[in-house]
């Protein structure tokens, strides 16, 4: 099972973590700072309590008998036992733990036993077991464009770059008392089935914020959904100065992604490994390992070893994050290379065919 973790690499690197960006057409005031806006303060949500349900059996009434049959023996009926009701984890956000993303000018509570990862306009949170995922993003936002707008082009750059991803209809949706809009959606992702939620909002004319929120082996219904809109209700778009810095509470500081432990292969799927590989680790889907190489070396390495085996580059680019992404089409086949920075001398390379 891919993690989904892997997801926000993958939708990251295949630019839908900036959609909200092309949507907007604000391409050009992507290096502008937004202005802090003087929206209410955190406030806390209720929480909702979910309580046990019973529905007692019907009793059946018993048919009439003939008045010179002899009256049987009374005998009580038995009153069946209900049986309790699973109770949810509780995914409520601490009040007491508030994490400022000061590049995206917003905070919002962070969720115990949950991983928290922050970086420049972005965060996510993530369970342990990389089930359950949230992420949020603020970015500048162009006027030219409706929330619909926004809302439907993040959901189809989505859906291009999964299996599948199925959207409803969407419905209003508040943010620190914010219209916005929100979806709800179903897909598939390398052949596992997960469920979700978007939403979207402007908090001003120069902002956008998107936050999308998933889970796998049907965690969503009753822990996914809960913590999306427990942790979307803590959102303030306003500047707290007493909130956490976001570099103090970072889960994992050095790399968003787990990185391989495993000895790397020298070849999957076909696709060679660079020798220099310190570690690899993946499965039928993907593959990734580490490397003390530059970005132009790993590109040069992957054009002449794929190239001497028919594949043809189809493009190269760099993202606003500094991941460097390759696309290689052999007949009918795809497969990318993407160039991640771990540190200044190691680099995550993620396979994908």
């Amino acid at each position: 099972m891919v993690t989904l973790r892997k997801l926000v690499l993958i939708l990251a690197i295949l630019g839908v973590s900036g959609v909200c960006l092309a949507a907007c057409g604000a391409s050009e005031a992507a290096n502008s700072t937004p202005a802090p806006t003087n929206t209410p303060t955190l406030q806390p949500s209720p929480t909702s309590t979910k309580e046990p349900t019973f529905t007692p059996t019907a009793t059946n009434t018993p048919t009439p008998l003939p008045t010179n049959t002899p009256a049987p023996t009374q005998t009580h009926t038995a009153t069946p036992t209900p049986e309790p009701t699973a109770t949810p984890t509780q995914l409520a956000p601490s009040p007491d733990d508030v994490i400022l993303v000061k590049d995206g000018n917003f905070s919002f509570w962070a969720v115990p036993g949950f991983l928290t990862d922050v970086r420049g306009s972005q965060a996510g949170i993530f369970s342990a077991d990389d089930e359950i995922l949230l992420f949020m993003i603020a970015n500048p936002a162009d006027t030219e464009n409706t929330l619909e707008e926004i809302l439907a082009n993040f959901v189809e750059a989505a859906g291009a770059d999964m299996d599948e991803l199925i959207a409803g209809e969407p419905y209003p949706y508040l943010i620190d008392d914010k219209a916005g809009l929100a979806v709800d959606v179903t897909g598939a992702l390398f052949g596992d089935d997960l469920e979700g939620r978007i939403a979207v909002v402007s908090p001003d004319e120069t902002r956008v914020f998107v936050a999308f929120g998933f889970a796998v082996n049907d965690r969503w219904e009753d822990e996914g959904s809960e913590m999306f809109e427990a942790v979307l209700q803590s959102v303030s778009f306003s500047t707290d100065d007493a909130a956490t810095d976001s570099t103090d509470i970072q889960a994992n500081p050095d790399f968003l992604l787990p990185l391989p432990t495993e000895k790397p292969a020298s070849e999957w799927n076909g696709i060679p490994i660079m020798p220099q590989a310190i570690a690899g680790e993946g499965d039928s889907k993907s593959y990734a390992f580490t490397v003390e190489a530059t970005a132009v070396e790993v590109q040069s390495f992957y054009e002449k070893e794929l190239g001497k085996l028919g594949w043809s580059l189809l493009g190269a680019g760099e993202g606003d994050t500094g991941v460097v992404l390759l696309i290689f089409q052999k007949g009918t086949e795809v497969a990318s290379v993407s160039i991640l920075t771990v540190n200044p001398s190691t680099l995550y390379v993620f396979l994908v065919k």
